[in-house]
């Protein structure tokens, strides 16, 4: 399950004119028996992209004020709540009832870029029964602007909600990465505070990957020019 999903498959309506390359990754990398062959499912975004991608416990661990201050700024309160009932509840056993799926949690995934990235990660901490990998690329840890936030207190209020997750090691992967270039450019204190609160909690090995790739944007040619690393990661055979 992959977020932003008019960004996946088709430049035409991918909003950037650049799209993953999903399609064309995933039968490379198939053909070549590199990855085993998945159903990628894209679940398009909305005008209210933020709201729905923003992890509700994050923000609302977040001290008052500036809760209040990026609430205030986006109109309204986080439903990613919602949006992963809906992903979960609904659409999920819609696919699974639609296709061939094998619709245990060791072969449900789940996949995005940015804020994309955050909710992939509360999605598997939320319900660990039902998924098995987290991705996320450039996944955008300041939760709204890098400029103002308060990165000691972004990282409490992220690392507090994963305590009252689901997350085991023994039962889960979690693959993160970052570029270097403007937006991806504030993510280091983040990230390098997350794999070491990850590493701390047993994700090391085939479970935990988190990379940098110099140079790399933030943005969908970016991603897709990552991708592929990703599926191996991710669906990867071992050849």
């Amino acid at each position: 399950y992959m977020h932003d999903g008019q960004n996946l498959f088709e430049p035409g309506i991918a909003p950037t004119g650049d799209e993953w390359q999903v399609d064309e990754t995933m039968r490379e990398l198939a053909y070549r028996e590199l990855a085993v062959p998945a159903i990628i499912v894209g679940v398009s975004s909305t005008d209210e992209r933020w709201q729905d991608y923003a992890p509700s416990a994050f923000i609302q661990n977040l001290p008052a004020e500036q809760r209040d201050q990026i609430v205030g700024a986006i109109g309204g309160e986080p439903k990613s709540d919602a949006y992963l009932r809906f992903l979960v509840n609904e659409l999920k056993p819609f696919i699974d009832n639609a296709f061939s799926t094998k619709p245990d949690r060791e072969n449900t995934y789940v996949v995005g870029a940015s804020m994309g990235g955050l909710i992939s990660l509360y999605a598997i901490s939320e319900y660990p029964d039902v998924f098995a990998a987290a991705a996320g690329l450039s996944t955008h840890w300041p939760l709204f602007n890098p400029e103002t936030a308060d990165v000691n207190a972004v990282l409490a209020a992220i690392t507090t909600s994963l305590e009252s997750g689901g997350l085991d090691p023994a039962q889960h992967r979690l693959w993160l990465d970052r570029g270097t270039e403007n937006l991806d450019s504030f993510y280091g204190p983040y990230a390098e505070a997350m794999d070491t609160y990850f590493t701390g909690k047993g994700f090391t090995g085939d479970a935990f990957y988190s990379g940098v790739v110099d140079g790399s944007d933030h943005n969908e040619a970016s991603w897709a020019e990552r991708f592929p690393d990703t599926v191996l990661f991710l669906l990867g055979t071992g050849d």
